[in-house]
């Protein structure tokens, strides 16, 4: 969870088990895991969840403590005041790395099979 200024207002284990950091290290902080190259896809996405939507399954990749990527999937809505302004956003991110190893590795092995179809002679 963060606030509106994008500091880290909660952090649980499985959050510490995924990237990396103790939440001692990060609360308070601006959110560590967002790569310098999406901060426009974060922005872009926090701006829906401010005006209401609620993102479910949203892939993209984040960045660990020793400044490896993983790709997860992303829910994403806001704590609202009763005024209806933003108070904070809630994320859930998964890690889903093997799922898109996976489908990279069947993507590969069916351009081949593709590639194998069209010149049986080679």
């Amino acid at each position: 969870m963060t606030d509106c200024d994008r500091c880290v207002r909660f952090w649980n284990t499985a959050a510490e088990k995924l990237f990396g950091w103790r939440a001692e290290e990060v609360l308070g902080l601006p959110v560590p895991v967002v790569p310098p190259d999406h901060e426009a896809e974060s922005a872009a996405l926090r701006d829906r969840v401010r005006r209401g939507e609620v993102l479910v399954g949203i892939d993209t990749v984040c960045r660990r403590r020793d400044g490896s990527l993983v790709e997860i999937s992303l829910t994403l809505t806001a704590a609202v005041h009763p005024d209806g302004s933003v108070r904070a956003y809630v994320g859930v991110m998964r890690d889903i790395s093997e799922r898109k190893a996976v489908e990279r590795m069947r993507a590969d092995f069916a351009a081949m099979l593709t590639h194998d179809i069209k010149n049986p002679l080679r």
